[in-house]
């Protein structure tokens, strides 16, 4: 290695730098390691970035400031090397001035109120104040050992939003910080950030440690992650394989077990290739019941099937249409089948002439609408979805009650079924206390109108928590048109957040609409 950096090989000299670093082979030198990193005069921003925060964990920030400071006087453009002087600077702000004295680079750079360096001024006026008021509590905050507001500004600062200018180099700083100093959320942020090279140098090791550490604290989105990296294929095998290795048992069973939906539809997989499709049932449904969408799409191939669950059509084209809404080729290639499938039509009426609740429901709205294949006739289906609402199905009460509180009319202007509010409502309670997402929204609407907020929040809810667009809209409304604990207004934005993640369109439009305020 030493004959190639003689060459003048730069990567060998990180490769050196980062050895001595961690000890990888060598003994652990802290000294040497910056020296190597020197060698390489700096050569990139992240790496002079890497060197600073070496030095940062041994010798604290007054000489990290003096070593990226170097480089910032070169006056050569690295932006990234300013941002991590500035970052320190700022943590040092309400100090000693001891990091402010430490280093002047000849004209590049002067110290600034950070305050309103990192904030976009050009943002409303209450997000600016909100901006200020949360990075002038930071001070407060650390001293008394709370780092959720450091936290807080370095997710502002990576993500743009409320009221920080977007600036992902100093917010992974803050974050790093915050990590340090044991903060679960802290921890899983700066280890993705470590393991994806963003706005840092890449440590794939490092970074997973750091996960592990999140999850070990107690941090749930952490668990998925690791039990997918603990596949027997690794994790970024794109093959059917989901076999997991122990350590993925472990972490894909105590998410299942505390609730995440991606843990259990994994748990689920892992379980249906190394013991039967009917262990694995239970997770993919109860993954499903919380609006996973790739859980949505199998559990609703199941039923489509009748494959180890009783075959159920109608459940099966609304969890496979949510798949298809939220963009997974799957189900859109099967939804087109469905739409297309006249042997199916005809399947459904020999079975909902003998009373099959969920054919008849089917069969109903198809003639309501004259489609698949069937004549419009709206007494017809009007009776069909009238008898399958009375044997208890949820979907067709939640047809039933539309249809009543809207009335039918046939082509000609007749009446078959006139409008009954009260009867409407009635179908409309019965469906949603079978947890029926549509009908839950259906009601919160009315709860809104009287300002029943406790009722019409528990409704939307209910609904939201299945991934029902509505349901997530209206959590949003009530936070912002009722006064509701401020608890409220976090549980809507991490649940349309988690949907977001998940690929459902309105969740994400719903999230652009709360950063743009």
């Amino acid at each position: 290695m030493l004959e190639a950096w003689e060459g003048g090989c730069v990567h060998v000299a990180r490769w050196i730098a980062r050895a001595y670093r961690d000890g990888t082979g060598v003994e652990r030198d802290v000294e040497t390691a910056v020296e190597w990193f020197g060698n390489m005069e700096y050569g990139t921003a992240s790496e002079s970035v890497e060197a600073g925060f070496l030095v940062l964990d041994v010798a604290g920030e007054v000489a990290a400031v003096r070593v990226v400071g170097e480089v910032v006087g070169r006056g050569n453009g690295d932006t990234v090397a300013e941002d991590f002087v500035n970052a320190l600077m700022m943590q040092e702000e309400e100090g000693d001035g001891a990091v402010q004295g430490s280093v002047k680079p000849a004209g590049v750079i002067e110290f600034v109120d950070l305050r309103d360096d990192i904030i976009d001024l050009s943002a409303a006026g209450v997000r600016v104040q909100e901006a200020r008021k949360l990075v002038s509590s930071l001070p407060q905050c650390e001293s008394t050992g709370d780092y959720s507001v450091t936290y807080k500004v370095g997710k502002a600062l990576v993500e743009g939003w409320d009221g920080f200018r977007y600036n992902p180099v100093l917010g992974v700083t803050y974050i790093h910080k915050a990590a340090e100093k044991g903060l679960p959320v802290a921890m899983f942020d700066h280890g993705r950030h470590l393991a994806a090279c963003f706005a840092m140098v890449i440590d794939i090791k490092g970074g997973w440690d750091w996960i592990e550490r999140a999850a070990n604290a107690g941090h749930v989105p952490a668990y998925p992650l690791l039990a997918s990296y603990h596949r027997k294929g690794g994790p970024i095998d794109s093959s059917e394989d989901w076999s997991l290795l122990p350590a993925g048992i472990t972490f894909a069973t105590r998410g299942a077990e505390l609730g995440d939906a991606e843990c259990q539809y994994i748990l689920g997989h892992h379980l249906a290739q190394t013991s039967t499709l009917s262990a694995a049932v239970p997770w993919y449904a109860k993954s499903c019941a919380q609006g996973y969408p790739p859980a949505r799409q199998l559990y609703g191939v199941l039923l489509l099937r009748g494959n180890a669950v009783p075959e159920d059509r109608v459940t099966a084209e609304e969890h496979i249409s949510y798949a298809a809404a939220c963009g997974l080729a799957l189900s859109r290639s099967i939804m087109s089948d469905i739409a297309t499938d006249v042997d199916d039509t005809r399947k459904h009426c020999e079975r909902a002439e003998k009373g099959d609740a969920i054919s008849m429901s089917l069969i109903g709205w198809y003639l309501l609408a004259g489609i698949r294949g069937m004549e419009r006739d709206e007494k017809m289906g009007v009776e069909f979805i009238k008898k399958a609402a009375g044997k208890g199905f949820r979907v067709a009460q939640r047809q039933y009650a539309a249809i009543l509180e809207d009335g039918v009319e046939d082509e000609e202007g007749r009446s078959v079924l006139k409008r009954d509010y009260k009867k409407a409502v009635e179908y409309y309670q019965k469906a949603a206390k079978q947890g029926e997402p549509q009908s839950q929204t259906a009601l919160c609407s009315r709860a809104m109108d009287t300002n029943s907020a406790t009722l019409a929040w528990s409704l939307a809810l209910s609904s939201a928590r299945q991934g029902h667009a509505q349901g997530l809209t209206f959590l949003l409304v009530l936070c912002v048109h009722f006064s509701l604990p401020p608890t409220h207004f976090t549980t809507a934005v991490s649940l349309v957040t988690q949907f977001a993640e998940w690929g459902h369109t309105e969740a994400q439009r719903l999230l652009g609409v709360l950063y743009l305020g």
